[in-house]
């Protein structure tokens, strides 16, 4: 396994497990006021049917984006697409993230974008600017709608030092791109100066204990994560050997890992927004691992992921139904 077959049945699990949720499962409730200024993309005027839709595009889309820049750049030296089938599978072990546009959807492609971005700088003879200032873009438009982008400028600023892309120029490149849509969307009217917001994270510490309902989505993202950091322990031994550029490559995908990891537990009322991220992380992980032992757990693998996001999607999905009667 681990060829194009493989992700094409992730593909199709996903679809299928997305609809099951959507048609099954009552949608969410629409997210609190997250953004800087501007709704999260749960409160956007689509129809039920127009937003899961454009919640599935973006999935999919991020994993097939996944595929052409590692045949782009080779950052996990191996040809499978083990990685974006992973990505796929565990997506479905959150159903509520499967049925509404949401912003764990957009930050999955946020990043996804960003690092065709980043990775397209290295080991040029003349490193460009735009590409960093189409990130600090990027983000920063996010984060009209979901505070948790801006986090993500500062990790990719770190990220192109790694990669040795972040010149001089570089800093007030990512500044401008940080502040360039507010600046139009303030100039131009479009947002009042009065419906700028400072949401303030909700801490762990300061959490009560989670609802029967969100036992499983604590435990889906718990257990994605910690696959993903062994798995990056794992691989980090075999990394020492390996040549320059996929070590480079490596430390700049750790650092929106790490931020990911770390955000989903300080931030811990709007974790789920990290999840899709965590899985794309996790998945480059498996990519590695599957690469470094010359493909010895492939199976192992997506069967892992797959069996456990199938279990905790339909026993969601129960409870869901069980808890609407």
């Amino acid at each position: 396994m681990g060829g194009n077959g493989t992700l094409l049945l992730a593909g199709c699990m996903f679809v299928a497990l997305a609809l099951l949720a959507f048609l099954q499962g009552p949608l969410p409730p629409a997210t609190a006021q997250t953004g800087i200024c501007l709704p999260p993309p749960q409160q956007w005027p689509l129809t039920p049917w127009g937003s899961f839709l454009l919640n599935g595009m973006a999935v999919i889309l991020s994993a097939l984006l996944c595929v052409t820049l590692n045949r782009r750049f080779n950052f996990i030296p191996d040809t499978s697409v083990i990685f974006a089938a992973v990505l796929l599978v565990s997506a479905c072990a959150v159903p509520a993230l499967l049925t509404r546009l949401n912003s764990s959807s957009l930050l999955l492609l946020a990043n996804v974008l960003s690092l065709q971005l980043l990775f397209g700088q290295y080991d040029r003879s003349k490193v460009s600017v735009t590409p960093i200032f189409l990130i600090g873009t990027i983000f920063s438009i996010g984060s009209m709608f979901h505070y948790s982008f801006l986090f993500f400028i500062v990790i990719y600023g770190c990220a192109a030092a790694v990669l040795k892309t972040f010149g001089l120029r570089g800093f007030p490149a990512l500044l401008l791109g940080m502040v360039a849509p507010y600046w139009i969307v303030l100039g131009l009217g479009i947002v009042p100066l009065s419906a700028l917001r400072v949401p303030v994270a909700g801490v762990i510490w300061q959490a009560s204990l989670p609802g029967s309902e969100m036992i499983w989505v604590i435990a889906a993202t718990a257990l994605t994560a910690f696959a993903g950091l062994m798995m990056a322990l794992r691989n980090a031994v075999s990394m020492r050997t390996a040549p320059t550029a996929i070590r480079a490559f490596n430390t700049a995908l750790t650092l929106p890992a790490l931020c990911c990891l770390l955000l989903s537990l300080i931030d811990w009322e709007n974790f789920t927004v990290y999840f899709l991220s965590i899985c794309l992380f996790t998945g480059f992980e498996a990519g590695y691992l599957n690469a470094f032992e010359r493909k010895k757990y492939n199976t192992v693998i997506f069967w892992c992921f797959a069996l456990f996001a199938i279990f905790v999607n339909l026993t969601s999905i129960y409870q869901w139904i069980d808890l609407s009667r």
